[in-house]
């Protein structure tokens, strides 16, 4: 039985304020991780809770998801309807694999005002980011999420290079990570948003067109136009960052693996907190979505042949 949203009572001195969480979509890995993170499996070095104010009170997905869950956090409240909590909780993690159920899911908690945190990629069209942002401003909600690449340590150590490095001397850029063209859950749009944020989080959100080839269902080679220079980009190959300078380049591998997978899932759930607690949003609603608007002009590049300009969409 659910308790009463936003409880509030006094631990070491200090006022804690609740938030019932609910998580939509349990087929996705990352709902497990942030399982994890909310039911308390992950600990941090004082072997605490990272988020004691964030109680996770209702999951929804299938039932191989809901029993990853149930498996590693000991946690049973699975629901029969992602709409099950609308107005029961006070912030909702919306992690379905598929990006079409990313509004669908959200829509109704959306009209409640809480704060909601969506995976990559956002939206799988412009037109659902579009109402998506109209929602989000209608009902003043605050939000974050998308990819976790930018939040990983050297993804910030490569912008950090990159805003420090003497601008005559750099030449371009180039971004890899994998992809995922043939799947259930929107082919191209599945995996894609994680280059183009790991990309937009060093370079900026200024891109401003792109070319590119589909190879055999298996890669997209793309090149990204910037003011003043280019970012190539190869989907289907390992996370990194590689910086061009006229006498040097500076690579940035990033590693995914279980300790530093857990680690993103810890600072996106952080990232949520951060924002539930102060009451704002970390970054502009066009930064939010921009990545829809970049991957559609890319899926639109590879299936014409053509240079694509990509929206400058303002929401």
């Amino acid at each position: 039985m659910l308790r009463t949203p936003c409880l509030r009572f006094i631990r070491k001195e200090r006022l804690f304020i609740m938030k019932k969480i609910a998580i939509l979509g349990s087929e996705n890995t990352h709902a497990t991780g942030f399982a994890r993170v909310l039911c308390g499996v992950l600990k941090n070095d004082k072997g605490e809770k990272y988020f004691p104010e964030l109680e996770l009170c209702g999951v929804y997905g299938d039932k191989e998801g809901n029993d990853r869950i149930k498996n590693t956090c000991g946690f049973d409240a699975f629901l029969e309807d992602y709409n099950e909590l609308c107005g029961k909780v006070d912030g909702v993690m919306v992690t379905a694999r598929h990006g079409d159920n990313h509004l669908k899911y959200v829509r109704s908690y959306l009209e409640t005002g809480i704060p909601v945190w969506i995976d990559k990629p956002i939206c799988a069209s412009v037109n659902d980011a579009r109402e998506l942002c109209s929602l989000l401003k209608k009902y003043n909600n605050l939000y974050c999420g998308g990819s976790l690449l930018g939040l990983t340590d050297e993804a910030k150590q490569a912008k950090e290079y990159y805003s420090a490095l003497d601008k005559k001397h750099f030449r371009g850029a180039m971004v890899t990570a994998p992809v995922n063209l043939v799947n259930p859950y929107g082919d191209w749009w599945f995996y894609s948003q994680h280059l183009v944020s790991l990309m937009m989080s060093v370079f900026g959100f200024g891109v401003k067109s792109v070319t590119a080839v589909r190879n055999n269902d298996v890669t997209v080679s793309a090149i990204f136009r910037y003011d003043g220079f280019d970012v190539s980009a190869l989907f289907g190959a390992d996370y990194s960052v590689t910086i061009f300078e006229d006498n040097k380049t500076h690579c940035v591998p990033i590693n995914l693996d279980t300790a530093n997978f857990e680690k993103a899932m810890i600072a996106e759930v952080g990232e949520y907190d951060e924002v539930i607690r102060q009451g704002r949003v970390l970054q502009p609603l066009d930064e939010f979505v921009k990545p829809v608007f970049v991957l559609d002009a890319v899926k639109r590049a590879f299936e014409t042949g053509r240079e694509v300009e990509i929206e400058d969409f303002k929401a």
